[in-house]
């Protein structure tokens, strides 16, 4: 009785307020300078990168010592998101990495999962004096087995193979995880292929 009472008195006291809030919030979303979270900033995703279409999760200037527990829970969310819109992984879970900058700690990268057609042009072998690597038409990629600190060295040998050959590194670079953390817990058994497109 007592809240029904209330309920009569109530819009007299905070109606106005209440009408104001949400012009307010209305104002404030339809300004085009409304700066707001982003796709980029949390939630998935579906990007296009290099023809093919992903189920992602970015993350801008993220901390590198936080990278191991974003790609965790990203990828238990990007998985989540995808059943329940019907979608289907076309390939192995992937990271996409925008930025590298060790100077200051931080990596622009992303937690993807294909959900489209992945060419099969593997390329022609290539010797970078690094795990078994390819040079396709627009990519050379490095195929290395063991823990994820072992892909350190493909990326050095991919970056150098560029360099020597004076090409144009596209951003992201791309790490496939065909063997991980969902197939064995024995980290000498993971196969990582990373992957640098070029022009």
């Amino acid at each position: 009785y007592p809240t029904k009472a209330m309920n009569y008195f109530i819009d007299g006291w905070i109606g106005s307020d209440f009408e104001q809030s949400l012009s307010n919030l209305k104002s404030m979303i339809e300004d085009p300078s409304f700066k707001g979270a982003s796709a980029s900033d949390q939630g998935v995703q579906i990007t296009e990168e290099y023809g093919v279409n992903y189920a992602l999760i970015k993350r801008e200037d993220l901390s590198m010592d936080k990278m191991d527990d974003f790609f965790k829970n990203s990828y238990k969310e990007i998985y989540t998101y995808m059943q329940t819109n019907g979608l289907s992984p076309s390939g192995e879970a992937r990271g996409l990495f925008y930025k590298w900058d060790e100077d200051n700690g931080v990596a622009t990268l992303a937690a993807a999962v294909p959900i489209s057609r992945i060419s099969n042009d593997v390329g022609t072998p290539v010797n970078i004096e690094v795990g078994e690597s390819f040079l396709g038409k627009d990519y050379i990629s490095c195929k290395i087995e063991g823990s994820y600190s072992e892909s350190y060295n493909a990326h050095i040998a991919l970056g150098k193979w560029v360099e020597d050959n004076n090409k144009d590194l596209q951003s992201p670079v791309v790490e496939e995880y065909l063997v991980g953390p969902r197939q064995t817990n024995d980290t000498t058994q993971f196969v990582t292929k990373v992957m640098y497109y070029f022009k």
